[in-house]
């Protein structure tokens, strides 16, 4: 008993090992090509940094939940697998789709204090979506049998129209253009990518067991993993360069639009090995803070390459300036939409 106990604790082990390290090499490719795109790839260069956790995360979240969803349906489908009298439903896997979409959309791209100031938006349409198919069955238990499946089906349906068309048209109403901007004008490519891995992960899932053969299997899994390995890397590429940069960068994303400014302090000792671009008598300008690490302070001046939203929108790219921590007394956060406000919305960070 103990022996399975360890090595279902190994298994586990194993598994737990294997995705952070997954994630966390696609936080690292996220980075530095987001790095490169930037002009700071030189700077960013550390391979340990607990921020790859974070944004492997943002990287490969799109991907496990389309492919964990299509793998998940495909078993379903299998033969034996739904309860008697069930079957999978069409509109149904809408439905889970769009709430799996609906969750992803609000927490990567909605606007900083959205979630606070509408927080019913998400919960309205879980809400509605399980309360829903809740009550198609309990109204399936009291009709006439003879018109039972054609109430399921027409029921099923109305509910899909109605909150993919109607209700998710409601609550995205402000973010609505710029989402079609993030996924349909920058992430096209994006989305075709994380498309073609499900369908691959779909395709083998329906065919493997047709080979009878174990060595046959193998060779069917070898060649998918070859071609899904180089999927994925391009996947996570064309995510650094379209998306990455929507996410706004106070979720660890790379849209500077709203992050906060800071005012770096110099030692006096170096203030001339500083830049003059950004070094105002020992004391630099409101800046953008593009990347630190352990040595270094990349910044950038929100007035060069067009601005914040021009970044974003490959329009253009600031001059990137990196400061040596070793040079900064301190440095202050300062709200780039209250730039007047003195109290309260300020921080002043030490070194």
């Amino acid at each position: 008993m103990n022996n399975e106990k360890n090595g279902k604790v190994i298994e586990l082990a194993e598994w737990f090992v294997g995705i952070t390290g997954i994630i966390y090499v696609t936080g690292f490719l996220v980075a530095m090509a987001f790095a490169d795109y930037m002009g700071a790839r030189e700077v960013i260069s550390e391979f340990l940094r607990a921020k790859y956790l974070h944004v492997g995360i943002l990287g490969v979240s799109l991907p496990v939940i389309v492919i964990g969803a299509v793998y998940a349906i495909m078993e379903l489908k299998a033969p034996g697998m739904m309860p008697a009298g069930t079957k999978l439903h069409g509109s149904s896997v809408i439905l889970v789709f769009n709430l799996l979409f609906t969750f992803y959309t609000f927490v990567l791209f909605s606007p900083t204090g959205f979630l606070r100031s509408s927080p019913y938006l998400i919960w309205t349409i879980f809400g509605v979506t399980f309360a829903g198919l809740i009550a198609i069955q309990m109204v399936e238990k009291i009709i006439i049998e003879h018109i039972r499946v054609k109430f399921d089906s027409l029921a099923r349906w109305t509910l899909c129209a109605l909150i993919v068309l109607g209700l998710d048209s409601f609550c995205f109403r402000d973010t609505a253009s710029r989402l079609w901007e993030i996924f349909f004008i920058h992430g096209k490519t994006f989305l075709l990518l994380v498309a073609s891995m499900a369908f691959l992960v779909g395709r083998v899932k329906s065919r493997i067991d047709t080979y009878e053969q174990p060595r046959a299997k193998a060779a069917l899994v070898i060649m998918t993993s070859c071609i899904f390995g180089a999927l994925y890397f391009l996947t996570v590429l064309t995510f650094a360069y379209t998306i990455y940069p929507d996410i706004p960068a106070n979720r660890g994303g790379g849209d500077f639009t709203e992050a906060p400014a800071i005012v770096v302090y110099y030692d006096s000792r170096f203030t001339n090995t500083i830049p003059t671009e950004i070094n105002r008598s020992g004391v630099s300008q409101p800046l953008v803070l593009i990347e630190e690490s352990e040595k270094w302070l990349v910044v950038a001046d929100p007035k060069d390459g067009g601005g914040p939203k021009a970044w974003r929108d490959g329009e253009g790219k600031p001059q990137i300036y990196s400061i040596n921590r070793d040079t900064v007394v301190s440095f202050i956060y300062q709200s780039r939409k209250l730039p007047e406000a003195k109290n309260g919305n300020a921080a002043d960070k030490s070194m």
